[in-house]
């Protein structure tokens, strides 16, 4: 991943389960919105997978606990 991806849309992501003792797959669909933020901060770049519903950010999920992303078409 790099800064240039910022805002790319993403189908799924599904998280490893080790965090949250479970497997869990994330949808973009019926106005819910997955996407990229990848931003730089001087010395470093700063990855989330943002998910929005009807255009309102509601979540942020750390790519670290995501074993799978499926990017949009």
């Amino acid at each position: 991943m790099n800064v240039n991806m910022h805002r790319k849309p993403i189908a799924s992501i599904t998280f490893d389960g080790a965090s949250s003792y479970q497997i869990e797959t994330i949808y973009s669909k019926d106005g819910v919105h997955l996407e990229l933020s990848a931003t730089h901060h001087g010395d470093h770049d700063q990855f989330w997978v943002v998910k929005k519903v009807d255009g309102r950010e509601v979540a942020r999920y750390s790519p670290r606990l995501i074993e799978t992303i499926v990017w949009a078409d």
